[in-house]
């Protein structure tokens, strides 16, 4: 199984799992792998870290010996570090970072980055919320709003869809009508 870390064209993050990288490519290919807040089909992998099971870990000498050349000497401001090991204390040690559709840096360590994935994770509560207490009528949405407003049909919380047109003419008739993008990701659950 492969965990992959993902985020769309519009900047949403989010997590996939796959049986391989190639099913993966494949899934992607046929626009199977989408946004789950905006279901966009447009999805790119992030940069993730690999879990290495690597022997010289788990040996305290080495990680004794390793500590050594990374630890700081004297006043803690210098230190003897390896080429990978700046680059990554350059990039950000500790953060996880992605790139932009534009090709800037993300780093999720900000309080903005913070902020976004909580209002994303907010959002996408709030969407689930809405499925749970409505009733999907799907294309037959402006009919039965209709029929709820003049009151041929039993008063409920619905959802489904609906054409800008159609929208626009239950304004006109008094109908108040919210649209609300939820991408079918977020109407069902994986199990």
């Amino acid at each position: 199984m492969k965990v992959f870390d993902l985020q769309c064209e519009h900047e949403h993050r989010f997590e996939g799992w796959f049986g391989s990288a190639a099913a993966y490519d494949t899934q992607r290919e046929q626009g199977l792998v989408q946004c789950p807040m905006c279901g966009s089909p447009v999805v790119q992998r992030l940069p993730s870290a690999p879990h290495l099971n690597v022997s010289s870990l788990r040996d305290p000498g080495a990680m004794q010996a390793r500590a050594a050349v990374t630890q700081p000497h004297g006043s803690g401001r210098h230190a003897a570090v390896d080429g990978d090991a700046r680059a990554a204390a350059e990039q950000g040690a500790g953060t996880v970072a992605g790139r932009r559709a534009s090709g800037q840096r993300i780093d999720d360590s900000t309080p903005e980055a913070r902020m976004a994935d909580a209002l994303q994770a907010a959002w996408l509560k709030m969407a689930r919320e809405v499925i749970r207490q409505t009733e999907n009528v799907g294309a037959a949405f402006a009919d039965e709003a209709r029929k709820i407003h003049y009151q041929e049909a039993p008063a409920r919380a619905i959802r489904g869809h609906a054409t800008a047109e159609q929208v626009a003419e239950l304004a006109d008739e008094g109908i108040d009508v919210l649209p609300l993008p939820i991408p079918d990701s977020a109407k069902e659950t994986l199990q």
